[in-house]
């Protein structure tokens, strides 16, 4: 049995009554080196081996290989984000419309949120007991 990778090529092959165990590779030179390596060596890279392969089909599987760029991550996102300034400057100015609000005397406030609640004028009226001419 030969099992290859890119890297060395694993070997068992029966000899009398028994295995002997082999790896083979090249060396820094290039050179084809085969080295006898005890059952439990053998069993251990190839082990290694099979790890290493499921990990590399489940990342071919789960991981996206398509190129993400800064556009197609703000495009997938939920809502878009806003800056700093805009976030600043949309507080400001809901702080500024609730003092206005609360500045307000009461029946105007109450009328204000039932015409924010969707009341017509004619209903806002008929509630407080004006009439529209009033």
């Amino acid at each position: 049995m030969v099992k290859k990778t890119a890297e060395y090529r694993l070997n068992r092959i029966k000899s009398s009554n028994q295995f002997r165990y082999y790896i083979s590779f090249r060396d820094g030179r290039n050179t084809l080196c085969e080295v006898e390596v005890s059952r439990e060596v053998f069993q251990a890279i190839e082990t290694f081996g099979k790890v290493e392969r499921n990990q590399t089909r489940w990342n071919e599987r789960h991981i996206e290989q398509s190129e993400l760029s800064e556009a197609t991550f703000h495009k997938r996102a939920m809502r878009s984000s806003e800056d700093v300034e805009q976030v600043c400057l949309r507080n400001w100015q809901n702080e500024k419309l609730k003092q206005a609000i609360s500045s307000l005397p009461e029946p105007q406030r109450r009328r204000l949120f039932l015409y924010l609640k969707g009341y017509t004028e004619a209903t806002i009226a008929w509630r407080e007991g004006w009439g529209l001419s009033h």
